[in-house]
């Protein structure tokens, strides 16, 4: 049995997030582990599997700690193929900076690849190295490092030829814009203050006030962030709101439980979401209740643009809503994540550690095994297909955000003002069957989803 933890404390749709407030910081990744600590970590995630992992009785009876190299290894060995490709491990340092700071090493950009295999600049945060040097969305990469982009797809380098995740380590890219122009461009990597809202705007449609929010991550800073958003839009009159969730991958669902509140204030003290976990710790299975904010709008229904890449918390949004309000989704399918994790401190030879024994110099990591489904009040919490759209549409990436041609925007407005999602796509796009393939990212790095 596992002792000295709290699971509840620290329970998120993504990641764990750690209370209080750390400075964004420069963070040197931590030595390679010996090799007694790597087998010492190994045989720790195991047992901690064997106590809290969801499908628990799916791992193996034995399991041979000394036999791989790194612990990255050792738990795809453990995880449960069939559902599980979220959990992970990761540098503790990294992980509080993330979620405590707001912060990440890179360059400050979202990347999304369409369905003919071209790569394109989705959002730029506006502190960042490419924010700095003019870069928006709607740019096409071409080459990366000198090496044309469709080739690191086919041989699967894309990731690696960004670069480590290091301060200072430069990326040279090739920008195409929309004319057709190439301009080459060197971004030295550094620590990124995430902007969780990167843009929101009002519209005018059928003489209503439509506001659009375009949200990334769920992160401790997002809330007050949100609150701004919502406070504008309650002085602009707003009676509608498109909530952008394209490029949200998830996070703490104490940020989702208050941004429900925001949206549905009406419904305070009712069920958003409930956690169950597996036999071993079905006591802290839990509600998390809605709760008015002060800058809430009390909607009668929301629309939410989502792509593959809207995962998790943002699900959990979609699902637990839909219990009390039309939750309308344009665009495409979900990704399909109706499980969580709780962030597990480990040192840096397996010790479960408590948060409050954490600090700036602790060498380790956080374990974030997959560990408790999340259902909506009315006990639905299987879509790990995704959610699928109601309104198709393709993400315009040549468009940019709040623009009322760009194909998910578009479809929203034209429901608001006909009751029906049939808007023209951009021309040459289709509706039917919209996948746009992911980069082969996963962990962190997925959460954080930006480079």
């Amino acid at each position: 049995m596992l002792k000295n933890t709290n699971w509840a404390l620290y329970a998120v749709l993504v990641l764990g997030l750690l209370a209080g407030c750390k400075e964004p910081e420069t963070v040197a990744p931590q030595p390679p582990a010996e090799p007694d600590n790597v087998a010492k970590v190994n045989k720790s995630l195991y047992d901690i599997m064997k106590e809290v992992y969801l499908w628990n009785d799916k791992l193996p009876a034995t399991f041979d700690a000394t036999a791989y190299r790194t612990n990255d290894e050792a738990l795809e060995a453990l995880t449960y193929k069939d559902y599980d490709r979220w959990s992970y491990i990761e540098d503790i340092q990294v992980f509080r900076d993330y979620f405590e700071g707001g912060a990440y090493v890179g360059n400050g950009l979202g990347l999304k690849l369409d369905r003919d295999g071209n790569l394109w600049v989705s959002y730029v945060y506006p502190n960042s190295p490419a924010g700095k040097a003019g870069l928006n969305r709607g740019l096409k990469i071409s080459r990366i490092n000198g090496q044309d982009v469709a080739g690191l797809l086919s041989s699967d380098k894309i990731v690696d030829a960004l670069g480590e995740d290091k301060a200072g380590v430069q990326t040279r890219f090739a920008f195409v814009n929309a004319a057709g122009q190439t301009s080459d461009v060197t971004l030295a990597k550094e620590a990124v203050s995430i902007n969780p809202v990167i843009h929101r705007s009002v519209t005018e449609v059928a003489g209503k006030k439509v506001g659009y929010l375009v949200f990334t991550t769920f992160i401790e800073k997002s809330n007050a962030e949100l609150d701004e958003a919502f406070a504008f839009f309650k002085t602009q009159g707003v009676s509608e709101v498109v909530l952008d969730l394209r490029y949200n991958g998830g996070g703490s669902l104490d940020v989702a439980q208050h941004l429900a509140g925001l949206i549905a204030p009406g419904k305070a003290g009712q069920k958003f979401v409930e956690l169950a976990y597996n036999n071993n710790l079905k006591a802290q299975n839990q509600p998390f209740n809605i709760e008015a904010e002060a800058q809430a709008i009390n909607l009668s229904r929301l629309f939410v643009i989502t792509t593959r890449n809207t995962a998790s918390a943002s699900e959990a949004i979609i699902n637990g809503l839909e219990s009390y309000l039309p939750v309308y989704t344009i665009g495409s399918a979900s990704h399909g994540k109706p499980v969580g994790m709780n962030s597990l401190p480990i040192d840096m030879e397996g010790k479960l550690l408590k948060w409050n024994e954490v600090n700036d110099q602790t060498k380790g990591f956080v374990f974030l095994p997959i560990m408790f489904k999340v259902a909506n009040a009315g006990g639905q919490a299987e879509y790990f297909n995704g959610i699928p759209a109601d309104g198709a549409a393709a993400d315009d990436l040549t468009a940019p955000f709040g623009d009322v041609n760009e194909d998910c925007f578009a479809q929203a407005l034209h429901f608001i003002r006909t009751g029906t999602f049939s808007a023209p796509l951009a021309a040459g796009r289709k509706a039917d069957g919209i996948t746009e393939p992911l980069l082969p990212v996963k962990g962190l790095r997925a959460e954080i989803g930006a480079f």
